[in-house]
């Protein structure tokens, strides 16, 4: 909202970016790369090259980033990057890259996340075995070896603890039994009973 005050709205169309070196590319097996290369002038040639685009390794219009801003060929330059990615496997595109000293990584799809083992090592996410099903739940985003991990106990379902939250406040069993019974309140509750 607030850059949207200085005549820079979002969302940005990935087609407009400054740098098309930091840009988010499908390669031709469908997944997604980010490639992170702020050094646009300095790495243009060795990408054009890397992605066989020799014949445009020195290309006024693009090897320079201020002028192609200014000319309005950020899009045309997203192209030409889609289309050589859009050739080759994101195993191949991030060996390719990555090889050369470019910046470089896959974009992840949940699925692919809780596959990572790098997710688990670091404890970014958590089983938590409740009487239904084991389920992943992300941790904390921030982690200090000072503070120790938390540990995760599954709650009961809900409204489980409707009686004992009606006793604490001085409910009599006979007026929690008949606010259950007239449905003023309710007690354990499953989910499928909530969507159903």
């Amino acid at each position: 909202m607030i850059s949207a005050q200085y005549g820079n709205p979002y969302p940005k169309s990935r087609l407009e970016v400054i740098c098309p070196f930091n840009n988010v590319y499908m390669t031709g097996d469908g997944k997604y790369i980010a490639m992170c290369d702020p050094e646009y002038d300095r790495d243009y040639n060795k990408i054009m090259g890397l992605i066989g685009r020799d014949d445009l390794i020195d290309d006024p219009k693009y090897v320079n980033c201020v002028k192609m801003n200014e000319a309005n060929l950020n899009a045309e330059v997203v192209g030409i990057m889609d289309e050589a990615l859009a050739k080759m496997t994101s195993e191949e595109a991030l060996k390719l890259f990555k090889d050369a000293g470019i910046p470089i990584e896959p974009c992840q799809t949940p699925l692919d996340v809780y596959e990572d083992q790098n997710v688990w090592d670091n404890d970014y996410l958590v089983k938590i075995k409740y009487p239904e099903a084991e389920r992943n739940i992300p941790t904390a985003p921030i982690q200090f070896d000072s503070v120790p991990a938390p540990e995760f106990i599954p709650t009961g379902k809900l409204g489980s603890s409707t009686v004992e939250v009606m006793r604490e406040l001085g409910y009599s069993d006979d007026q929690i039994q008949a606010a259950l019974a007239d449905g003023s309140v309710t007690g354990e509750t499953s989910l499928d009973d909530l969507v159903g």
